[in-house]
């Protein structure tokens, strides 16, 4: 078992520590991916980090397009990486190449997931995420979509979440 991520919360009445535990990968992958996610009160509250790395000699190129997070609940959601203003979520997206034997990081969220929040008092409002509601034992999978050597090829990550008390 691989344990995604750990993160300890102090500034919580009681700490918590997060575990997302890998418990899907795609057989025969070009890429690695790491997830990270900050969770709290069982929401997870801000994009979703991602390592991805090219196990292979050849550019691989990552169409965000294509790509989708299925949420606990079976939803498919498009997602909208770093880089794209938050105004022009439903944009086509630049890909992302990722050399030979390079690594990238990456963040990405819901696109339905992105609002625009209008002010209060002196405030004048700005776009933020709505966080993503999980339950302890639910899987999200990050389901991407790649090209490399001409060829093109998908496959899924699927994360468990594992909240326990210390």
């Amino acid at each position: 078992m691989l344990v995604v991520l750990l993160e300890v919360f102090s500034t919580m009445p009681e700490a918590s520590v997060t575990e997302y535990e890998l418990v899907e990968t795609p057989a025969e992958a070009p890429i690695t991916v790491i997830a990270s996610f900050f969770t709290a009160q069982d929401n997870i509250q801000s994009p979703i980090g991602l390592m991805i790395i090219n196990k292979t000699d050849h550019l691989v190129v990552i169409d965000w397009d294509r790509c989708a997070l299925i949420l606990p609940d079976g939803r498919s959601e498009r997602v909208i990486h770093v880089g794209v203003r938050y105004r022009e979520k439903a944009a086509p997206q630049a890909p992302t190449p990722i050399p030979p034997s390079a690594e990238v990081e990456e963040a990405i969220w819901p696109s339905n997931f992105i609002r625009w929040r209008s002010g209060y008092g002196n405030t004048s409002g700005g776009w933020g995420e709505d966080p993503i509601r999980v339950s302890p034992g639910d899987v999200i999978k990050l389901y991407l979509t790649w090209e490399t050597g001409g060829q093109g090829a998908s496959g899924s990550w699927a994360y468990k979440y594992t909240p326990s008390l210390f």
